[in-house]
């Protein structure tokens, strides 16, 4: 558990990381079987490596509930203790989400481009 904080009590039993960095996030995600997240870069790092996820809250956090449609994965949401009985390892379709990923990065590109006046 990374950033730890009483919200999430089902998950107190684990390991809890106060000092974990960017690189570690990123290597706990892709070598993770399951990924369980309450945060936006989470969530997003989890589809990127397609790995299996569950969103603490995700529907009730614009940023998270906002990728979470875009990709179809909206029953990827934990609102409630009793979610957590639909939690399974099964892989997300990493095709259909890389296809979202690539046009949400070329409207941000676009964007960029256009507040910067370049090119």
């Amino acid at each position: 558990v990374l950033r730890y904080n009483n919200k999430n009590e089902v998950v107190n039993q684990y390991v809890k990381r106060y000092d974990a960095g960017p690189e570690d996030l990123l290597a706990y995600i892709d070598n993770a079987a399951l990924d369980l997240s309450s945060s936006f870069h989470g969530t997003v790092f989890s589809l990127i490596y397609h790995k299996p996820l569950y969103s603490f809250g995700g529907m009730k956090d614009n940023r998270i509930s906002s990728i979470l449609k875009k990709t179809n994965m909206t029953d990827r949401s934990i609102e409630s203790l009793s979610d957590v009985e639909r939690v399974n390892l099964m892989m997300p379709d990493g095709d259909a989400i890389d296809d979202v990923l690539d046009v949400e990065r070329n409207l941000s590109k676009k964007y960029l481009q256009e507040a910067l006046g370049i090119g």
